[in-house]
């Protein structure tokens, strides 16, 4: 559910004013993501998260920018309250101050080439800088190969209402996951790495056309590094706004990334089907017609599932390319 705002210019002013020290005069709405996050002055960013994110997640991102700014890592700085703490909450969720870096984000499906292999070359530097982070929060690559399982999620959410829409794709996605054959013998030699969680170039703060900063390491977690890779890949290219996928760039993107970490045969052989399975198993943007009636993340469920169903096309194809890499 899309959450509504609950701060305005005097509920902020007063918060800087009592938890920081700090008086201001300019502020803006930041449109964009999920949280809630205003400009201050051109000198700060107050972000107030989801309700779903926890105090113990924003020390887990506080923890990995004070790891990578030691490593010389080019992230933003967080500001304490004039109780020595980098958080606060307001109406039970969690608010941070952090600093403001002039420049822009971009949107979908804009990259240029060069932008795609400055990605790709900065995904791999970060996992690099990571390789000694410790971490308790895993995600495993099994469940998206359970496929009863998810075939079983997905008549679920049929059963749940009669929407055409949301009925037709998860039809389609049901014929994919009962025809799929994979050999998953080599699937435990895939690598893990820890990473980002939700790295993509939607993450980078941009000016004169280079990345300043990666911002938002809320979800950082080991992961299959496959999966991150591709996901990011996929926002990036042009023809993704068709949902469609170009083969040569994201062989240039997967290059970029192992100049700084190398994969193995089953990371470039096993990648694709990771990507597809994951999505194909995902309820997300579909349940919530019928949970909270939101129409706008079913749009984005869709793009998920038309690129799914196109990735799935190629995906003997993308998968011998990749492993031309080696």
């Amino acid at each position: 559910m899309v959450e509504k705002k609950v701060l305005n210019k005097r509920i902020i002013k007063k918060i800087l004013k009592e938890k920081y020290g700090i008086t201001v005069n300019d502020i803006k709405l930041v449109n964009g993501g999920s949280a809630e996050i205003y400009q201050i002055d051109n000198k700060y960013i107050l972000k107030l998260f989801q309700s779903k994110y926890k105090i113990e997640d924003v020390e887990k991102e506080i923890k990995v920018i004070n790891y990578l700014k030691e490593k010389q890592y080019n992230v933003v700085k967080y500001y304490k309250t004039l109780e020595n703490k980098f958080y606060l909450t307001y109406n039970d969720r969690v608010m941070i101050l952090e600093e403001y870096i002039e420049g822009y984000t971009k949107e979908k499906f804009s990259s240029s080439i060069d932008e795609i292999k400055e990605c790709g070359y900065l995904h791999g530097l970060l996992v690099k800088d990571l390789l000694d982070y410790k971490t308790d929060d895993i995600q495993e690559v099994d469940e998206y190969f359970n496929f009863e399982n998810s075939i079983n999620k997905l008549k679920k959410i049929i059963a749940m209402g009669d929407n055409k829409i949301v009925i037709s794709d998860l039809e389609s996605k049901i014929k994919i996951l009962e025809k799929i054959n994979l050999d998953l013998t080599n699937i435990d030699k895939i690598s893990y790495y820890v990473s980002h969680g939700d790295f993509s170039y939607l993450q980078f703060i941009y000016k004169d056309n280079k990345c300043r900063a990666i911002i938002d390491f809320i979800r950082v977690k080991k992961l299959p590094i496959v999966w991150e890779i591709m996901r990011s890949y996929s926002y990036m290219d042009k023809r993704g706004i068709n949902c469609e996928i170009d083969i040569d760039n994201l062989v240039l993107y997967v290059k970029e990334f192992m100049k700084e970490i190398k994969l193995n045969k089953y990371d470039l052989q096993y990648m694709p089907y990771i990507y597809v399975c994951q999505l194909l198993a995902s309820t997300y943007g579909y349940k919530q017609v019928y949970t909270d009636n939101n129409l706008e993340l079913l749009e984005f469920a869709r793009y998920r599932t038309k690129l799914c169903i196109c990735v799935y096309e190629h995906i003997e194809e993308i998968s011998k390319r990749l492993l031309e890499l080696l």
